[in-house]
């Protein structure tokens, strides 16, 4: 029985199969032929479409089956479905094809329920209003499509997304697929609309939720960038995760197609990166990371004039957080062509504002690619004197901090506040214009640090041509602000002379104002530089602050002063645009010195130039200055000078010189203060214009001497030196000499001195002869004068003294002197006029004792007068012819007469002479003087005791005598017997001789001459006649001044005489 059912029911199966298979080979054969409309079945499909329990209602105008092979299950596709919301019945989308399939055991049920969806080539449309809210629509690709809002597709998604459900129509769906849509995507608030073009999507149940692929290519008519990936939808926390990547995205054209991402129209480039978003179901974005590369491409900085910016390679790693609004930029390295620099860096937003904090790390890159890093327009002029300045060399260890604000909303929109800026860097062999163009720092090796407010290079050694960069400074300082400073300092070792031609460069032009030149200098030096000016583009030469101090060693100039040099100089020297200092010792033409020297740039001292310099004057430096005058000053002298120039174009001089050590005279006096005696001397000089104008006071003190007062000078013509035009002459005292004066310079260029005072010694101008009387190195000049004595040796010639005298330059050419003698006030006067053949000399005096002993010829004389006259016919060389008579004297206290009268054997005569005296009652001397030789012929004497005669020379230069002459013993007797009437011829002789006589020779030095006589000689007939003539003297007692106005009145003239 049981093997009968089985047969049975096999043959039931197997009919069944036969059936099945029958049916299928018909089907299959149908279906081959093509699609199989199965429209009749819509009305089972109630259950499915029409469900009342769904948001969603659904219409189809065919349902056809399908069959692509063996390979692919029968497809079950419904044509132009059309979705409604069934509450407002409004369409929601519109689908020409969808491709379903069906669950088999459903199907085995009697149920159809779709296991996935195909929606073939439609147009899907996704926005984001102005409220941040989603809409979805979906159509036909030449239709529009209905809009929904998000809260429907997020149901949708809940569903899709949920366990399965075998009970629910869609419970076992596990796939929709979406093939070939075309995508457009519109984001209202951020005013970006994009399309795609066959885009894939896949939407998968998993066991968390949704996952989701997608395959797209965007087309932005200029590029079409290619985007695929998966997102994952979280059912529990309704947030979608999205892993993408995409490539051939051009920044540019980005922002070209969007005007909400027109900033990223300055990045030319492809880009390439995979991104991974977390998105909430009300389109947040919750969280993101992406990876980007680049390149190669460019960047052109919005808003600031330079060229783009190239890039090899740039790479970028980061991601976004909530909670704060956070962007973290974990690397992002940008590949130059010549360095590669890596930024880090996190943007937070608190409110409208967004903070930026980045740092930037570049191991090594040139120095010319600091123009690519620092943005053009920033750090005002800062930027510009750095990549215009700082040039060659290399950067390494770069780095670099900022944090910032960036309006994102409001009014200010885009505004960028630096709040800090901070950085670093290392710089080797870069070259440096600190001031061009004058001569760079090269080689430079330094460090820097940099802020939003300022730039500091510490530099450790560098070069300025030959000069030694051994540390230094370059300061900006104010960035950001209309006037940024530079500050340059440094310290250089080094040559002299580079060093001055670095500071005389034109762009300072410092020693230029000093009249100074870099030539023949020598030394090293070790100086403290410091330049500071704004960074103007207009900037001026009197905007520049220059200052300098320096320790200069071994300083040798070639030509200071005069054609002198200094050499073995150790100076410090200070120089700044307002003044420059300098001190030290140097050997100013081999003599130490030791010296300060200020100058004044600035305009607003009075005093614009100062030197003070000490040193000890000798011969040598005496002669460079054309002051070597050893007849008045010889020897060592220590002096301290100063000078000042002042800006009214005047200067002065003070020196104070120590005179102690050097012999010092004074001309013309025949005085000397030898070395080693006490002396001074102070001096203070006016000059204008270079040209001394006044001594405004001298002062010299050396023993018996002192004198002081001060000079006016003429101002010179053409190149002539400046002459003396007025003297003032307050005080000069020398031993007993002592007057004040005033020297006034005539048109002529002679001297009108007028002088007074209390008493003048005229000694060292008279010599014993007449050719004595000079002035030697005195120029032309006329002196009128009043002294209460004076002296023309060792005694007082005269009291109360008028003197009247003028000199030519070689010769004096008048003289006029009247006094009184100082023993009872008898008169004195000695006289040299012109006339009309040459001169005529006078000299007369009340008592010719005093007068002799005065002038040191003789003290043998004693009372008396004497009287001179003599004339000079021709030049100031003629010779002098005269006659010179004493009168009424005793000679007394004569021990060369006396020795003379003993050789003669008159021994009586010769006691007197060395006794009481001898009295005269006239000596006439008849005489032609020629070249400091008196030639003396017929001179006679009459005394009470003898008579004498003479002639012969008197050697007033080499005081040798040379006379002859006759000597009348017991005058008075032989007078009186030549006397006698009838006899007296017999006694006498022929007239003018004698009975008893003597004749003499006297020859040799004057003090001790050699004397011989003649006994033999006694009775010389005609001797007293000689002596008897002449009995009328010159003047007959009267002065020549009294003797001149007499002849006048003679002669019926009043006029004064002629000086």
């Amino acid at each position: 029985m049981v093997r009968k059912t089985s047969i049975i029911c096999l043959e039931v199966v197997l009919g069944i199969a036969v059936v099945l298979g029958l049916l299928g080979a018909v089907s299959a054969w149908r279906l081959s032929q093509g699609p199989v409309s199965i429209k009749f079945l819509l009305p089972y499909a109630d259950d499915i479409l029409r469900r009342a329990d769904s948001p969603v209602q659904a219409d189809l105008d065919d349902l056809i089956l399908t069959w692509a092979g063996w390979e692919r299950a029968l497809d079950l596709r419904a044509l132009r479905v059309r979705l409604y919301a069934t509450e407002s019945e409004r369409q929601l989308a519109h689908i020409r094809e969808v491709s379903v399939t069906l669950s088999v055991g459903a199907l085995i049920r009697g149920k159809i329920a779709p296991t996935s969806f195909e929606v073939i080539r439609p147009l899907i449309r996704l926005s984001r209003t102005e409220d941040g809210s989603f809409r979805f629509g979906m159509g036909e690709p030449d239709s529009a499509a209905e809009e929904t809002e998000s809260g429907l597709l997020t149901q949708q998604l809940d569903k899709l997304s949920g366990p399965s459900d075998e009970r629910g129509r869609l419970g076992r769906l596990k796939r929709v697929s979406v093939i070939g849509a075309s995508l457009r995507v519109e984001d209202r608030k951020l005013g970006i609309t994009w399309v795609a073009k066959n885009a894939d999507l896949t939407a998968e149940r998993t066991q968390m939720g949704l996952r989701t692929t997608f395959d797209l290519t965007t087309d932005l008519k200029t590029s079409q960038p290619e985007f695929n990936g998966e997102a994952h939808y979280d059912r529990t926390k309704k947030t979608v995760d999205i892993s993408a990547s995409f490539r051939n995205l051009a920044p540019e054209k980005l922002g070209q197609s969007f005007e909400a991402l027109d900033a990223l129209t300055p990045l030319q480039t492809v880009m390439s990166g995979d991104i991974d978003v977390r998105v909430g179901s009300d389109g947040d974005v919750k969280q993101a990371s992406f990876e980007v590369e680049a390149g190669p491409g460019s960047v052109k900085i919005p808003n600031i004039d330079a060229q783009p910016i190239a890039f090899k390679k740039l790479a970028l790693d980061g991601r976004l957080d909530r909670s704060p609004d956070q962007i973290q930029i974990s690397k992002l390295v940008i590949n130059l062509d010549e360095a590669t620099s890596e930024l880090k860096g996190v943007v937070t937003r608190v409110g409208d504002i967004a903070t930026l904090k980045a740092t930037l790390q570049a191991p090594k890159l040139p120095v010319e690619a600091v123009q690519k890093f620092w943005l053009p327009g920033t750090g005002g002029g800062a930027r510009d004197w750095v990549v215009t300045n700082i040039r060659d060399g290399t950067i390494t260890n770069a780095s670099a901090s900022l944090t910032a604000r960036i309006a994102i909303e409001g009014t200010d929109k885009g505004d960028v506040n630096l709040d800090s800026l901070n950085g670093r860097f290392a710089l080797d062999d870069v070259t440096i214009d600190y001031l061009a163009p004058m001569p760079p720092i090269t080689d430079a090796r330094a460090t820097a640090t940099f802020s939003n407010k300022r730039f500091d290079f510490l530099i450790q050694e560098g070069l300025v041509g030959d000069l030694a960069i051994e540390e230094g400074a370059v300061n900006i300082t104010n960035m950001g602000s209309p006037r940024a400073l530079l500050d340059v300092s440094a310290l250089i070792r080094g040559p002299v002379k580079p060093a001055l031609e670095l500071v005389a460069h034109p762009r300072l032009e410092l020693l230029e104002r000093i009249g100074l030149t870099a030539e023949g200098v020598a030394g090293t030096h070790a100086t403290r530089l410091q330049i500071s000016f704004p960074l103007l583009n207009d900037l001026k030469a009197g905007e520049v602050r220059v200052s300098a101090t320096s320790n200069i060693v071994g300083l040798a100039i070639t030509d200071v002063l005069k054609g002198k040099g200094i050499e073995n100089g150790r100076v410090t020297l200070s120089v700044t645009n307002k003044a420059l200092t300098a001190s030290g010792k140097a050997d100013y033409a081999g003599t130490p010195t030791d010296f300060k020297w200020a100058e004044d740039f600035s305009g607003t001292q009075e005093v614009k130039r100062r030197l003070e310099a000490v040193l000890t004057a000798d011969a040598d430096l005496a002669a460079v200055f054309d002051l070597n005058y050893p007849d008045v000053l010889d020897g060592p002298v220590p002096l301290k000078l100063t000078y000042q120039d002042r800006r009214d174009k005047t200067a002065s001089l003070s020196a104070g010189l120590n005179i102690q050590e050097a012999k010092f005279s004074v001309p013309g006096f025949n005085w000397i203060k030898l070395p080693g005696r006490p002396g001074m001397a102070q001096i203070s000089a006016t000059f204008e214009d270079g040209v001394i104008t006044k001594i405004n006071q001298f002062r010299i003190e050396a023993e018996v001497f002192s004198a002081s007062g001060k000079i006016m000078f003429n101002t010179p013509e053409g190149d002539a030196d400046p002459s003396i035009a007025n003297l003032q002459l307050k005080k000069f005292k020398l031993g007993s000499t002592e007057f004040a004066a005033n020297v006034q310079r005539e048109k002529n260029g002679e001297y009108s001195i007028s002088a007074r005072g209390r008493g003048f010694d005229a000694t060292p101008f008279v010599g014993k002869s007449l050719q004595g009387v000079d002035a030697p190195g005195f120029p032309p000049l006329r002196l009128t004068g009043a002294f209460e004595k004076l002296w023309i040796g060792p005694g007082t010639l005269a009291n109360d003294v008028k003197m009247k005298l003028r000199y030519d330059g070689a010769h004096w050419q008048h003289i006029d002197v009247a006094g009184t003698l100082p023993n009872g006030g008898k008169a004195i006067e000695i006289r040299m006029l012109p006339n009309a053949d040459g001169h005529a000399m006078a000299l007369y005096s009340a008592d010719a004792g005093v007068f002799l002993k005065a002038t040191d010829i003789t003290d043998t004389i004693v009372g008396g007068t004497i009287e001179l006259a003599g004339t000079r016919k021709g030049g100031p060389n003629a010779p002098w012819t005269g006659t010179a008579e004493i009168k009424r004297f005793r000679v007394a206290n004569a021990p060369n007469l006396a020795r003379l009268l003993t050789i003669a054997s008159l021994t009586g005569i010769s006691n007197l002479a060395t006794g009481k005296g001898i009295k005269f009652r006239r000596v006439r001397f008849p005489f032609v003087f020629e070249s400091d030789t008196a030639t003396i012929k017929d001179a006679q004497g009459v005394g009470s005791e003898l008579g004498i005669t003479a002639s012969g020379e008197v050697n007033f230069a080499k005081d040798a005598i040379d006379l002859n002459g006759t000597i009348v013993p017991a005058y008075t007797i032989n007078s009186l017997l030549g006397k006698i009437p009838v006899v007296g011829p017999i006694f006498s002789g022929e007239k003018g001789g004698g009975i008893f006589a003597v004749s003499y020779k006297v020859s040799g030095p004057i003090e001790k001459p050699v004397m011989s006589v003649n006994p033999l000689s006694a009775l010389a007939p005609g001797f007293l006649r000689n002596l008897l003539d002449g009995s009328k003297g010159l003047n007959e007692g009267q002065t020549p001044a009294q003797e001149e106005e007499g002849e006048r009145k003679i002669q019926g003239k009043e006029s004064p005489p002629t000086q």
